[in-house]
């Protein structure tokens, strides 16, 4: 059955798509309507090793840093954050001397490896919005704060709304980390294990294999788009490489057994929120 599995995981990861259009993102605003929301799913960690680690501080989600606009929702301002209030978050941060971890430095000393500094925390990107790279890129570099990026593939490139590869490599180049978001940024737990293989394989391979050959380098961390996932969904995440996965349900402590199913918070321009969720 494995050998099965891994023939279609590299046949999948081979297949040519075409672009679909991204209305998607409304429909995230939609279901992503309430701060803090957390998405049950399936428990699908293995049992702990009997020398497992945790680690307890938050891991921060951020999605649109710039101004707002008059043709913002309500909802829309859910996930936009002004850069200056962007640039005050960070600042406290840097000056209550937080210490700054990608994602897969916090998995690897879960699996065993590097202690953590002192103090760490991790800041994160969903989706790839070009607005990560004008605003919210210069300021982390301001504070030297390194950051990880989830990016779904589709629209790198291709929309003028999202990143460039040149973007997505100057990040790279600058020590961000690079994780895959997805290819089209689905609803992975909606995709059943037989007439849509393909497709979450395109989801979990494809989109490791593109951004791997653009920066030259590994992709070993997954955001999972929405938040949704199962067991197949964690069982293909493993098998391509990955070591770690990032969730939204909210939570400060990550374990050995928790690798892919790493909790998180969405950040808001709320500042009172945001000193009460880092402390």
């Amino acid at each position: 059955m494995k050998k099965v599995l891994t023939g279609l995981i590299m046949l999948a990861s081979i297949l040519a798509v075409t672009d679909v259009s991204l209305t998607f993102y409304f429909q995230k605003l939609a279901y992503s309507a309430v701060q803090d929301l957390g998405t049950k799913t399936v428990d699908t960690a293995a049992k702990p090793a009997p020398e497992s680690r945790q680690a307890h501080f938050p891991i921060l989600v951020f999605h649109h840093i710039r101004d707002y606009q008059p043709s913002d929702t309500k909802n829309d301002r859910t996930f936009i954050i002004p850069p200056a209030d962007f640039e005050k978050q960070l600042k406290y941060l840097s000056d209550n001397d937080y210490s700054f971890i990608t994602i897969s430095q916090l998995a690897d000393y879960l699996a065993g490896g590097n202690d953590l500094p002192p103090k760490p925390i991790a800041i994160t990107f969903d989706d790839g919005d070009v607005n990560q790279y004008t605003n919210a890129f210069l300021i982390l570099k301001k504070y030297n704060i390194i950051a990880t990026f989830y990016i779904f593939v589709n629209p790198i490139g291709v929309s003028k709304n999202y990143l460039t590869w040149e973007e997505v490599k100057a990040m790279s180049d600058a020590g961000m980390e690079i994780g895959s978001h997805g290819w089209y940024h689905l609803f992975l737990d909606k995709l059943s294990d037989g007439q849509e293989l393909a497709e979450i394989d395109q989801e979990i391979v494809k989109s490791q294999a593109i951004i791997e050959q653009q920066l030259g380098r590994p992709v070993v961390s997954f955001g999972y788009p929405f938040g949704t996932y199962n067991d197949d969904v964690v069982a293909r995440i493993k098998a391509a490489g990955y070591n770690s996965a990032r969730g939204i349900v909210n939570g400060k402590t990550h374990r050995s057994d928790s690798l892919f199913n790493l909790k998180a918070y969405f950040i808001t321009a709320d500042f009172d929120r945001f000193i009460n969720l880092v402390k």
